[in-house]
């Protein structure tokens, strides 16, 4: 340690304790395998562009004048760009989780998106569905007509389904690569949308960085899904023993504005 690095731990000992806090809190990637490389995936949230906030109108009464938010109903969602949840990231190499737990709660599922891969070889992949409410609900994964990233057959995703008891949790099994919306017959604000890969799987926030490991050399594609979000594609050349680094922006401005 340097004269000059021992005094700033001496004058400034809680900035000292926060900058080592922050390193301890950031696991360390591990190195390339042999003859493998790695992808890193850092994602950029932007707001669009003009908008600070959600839209309020002027309210007067007798005693004062306030701004309330018009955008409080409850079918109405808000990106929140200051950290967006539940974006998945595929990669057409590596592996990813084999299993995921969703809840319905009172105020809905608690997650909006889900991301799970069959590269394991383990036979299907399974989604913990627990119900929290006090009626028994039926949930629904249908496939989309659309291939996902890492699939190595195609066309054959079935529908799914399970009833779940109230304060019970089932397996949802889901046996093919495919993407599924997965939605509930007694309500239908219960959804999520889940990812099955054949390959690399990953979700978070868009304060994490996706990493993808065991890649093969050669041209791998990524795809990242933000919650109702534009759909982001890169394709990132992997070399063996070589870390690859690109960026996401989750955002609407580059979807086509009228006029332009």
């Amino acid at each position: 340690m340097t004269q000059h690095r021992r005094a700033a731990i001496t004058l400034f000992p809680g900035l000292a304790a926060m900058l080592l806090a922050a390193c301890a809190s950031a696991p360390a990637l591990p190195d390339p395998q042999p003859g493998k490389g790695q992808i890193v995936v850092s994602l950029k949230a932007t707001p669009k562009e003009g908008v600070r906030g959600p839209r309020k109108e002027r309210v007067v009464d007798d005693y004062a004048t306030s701004h309330e938010s018009i955008e409080s109903g409850r079918q109405y969602q808000r990106v929140k760009y200051d950290e967006i949840p539940d974006v998945v990231v595929l990669c057409s190499g590596g592996t990813g989780p084999a299993a995921a737990q969703l809840v319905a709660a009172k105020d809905g599922l608690d997650h909006s998106q889900l991301a799970l891969s069959l590269a394991g070889g383990q036979g299907p992949v399974r989604v913990n569905v627990t119900n929290r409410r006090d009626k028994a609900l039926t949930f629904v994964a249908v496939p989309r007509d659309a291939e996902v990233v890492g699939a190595t057959t195609t066309g054959a995703a079935r529908i799914s389904d399970v009833a779940v008891a109230p304060g019970q949790t089932v397996v949802l099994n889901l046996a093919s690569a495919a993407i599924y919306d997965l939605t509930c017959e007694e309500d239908e604000n219960l959804t999520c949308v889940v990812y099955v890969t054949s390959a690399g799987a990953w979700i978070g926030t868009t304060k994490q960085k996706a990493f993808f490991d065991g890649l093969a050399p050669g041209e791998h594609d990524v795809i990242v899904y933000g919650p109702r979000l534009p759909v982001v594609r890169r394709t990132v050349r992997v070399a063996a023993g070589v870390r690859e680094q690109t960026e996401a922006e989750l955002t609407v401005n580059r979807l086509h504005k009228c006029g332009h």
